[in-house]
C-alpha cells in the first residue's frame, strides 16, 4: 500500500511539474508603474467627482513629466 502511494505521488509531482512549465523562461518585473485614482462615476457620490478633473490632470502631469513611477 505505502509503495502504491509513494508511485502515485512521484507520478502527480511529475504531471504538475509538466502542467506548471518548471524549465520555462523566469517572468521580468515591471519597470514602472503608472500612477492613478479613482473616483465615484455613478450612484449617491456621482456629484462629488467633478473634482476628477483636476485628479486626473495632476496625474497626467506627473505622469509626463516622470515617466510613471519606476521601482
Amino acid at each position: 500500500m505505502k509503495k502504491l502511494l509513494v508511485i502515485l505521488l512521484a507520478v502527480v509531482l511529475v504531471v504538475a511539474g509538466v502542467i506548471t512549465g518548471c524549465e520555462g523562461e523566469e517572468p521580468t518585473a515591471p519597470t514602472s508603474v503608472k500612477l492613478g485614482t479613482t473616483l465615484p462615476q455613478g450612484g449617491m457620490f456621482a456629484g462629488f467627482g467633478q473634482q476628477g478633473f483636476g485628479m486626473q490632470k495632476a496625474v497626467d502631469d506627473w505622469n509626463a513629466e516622470n515617466g510613471g513611477m519606476y521601482l
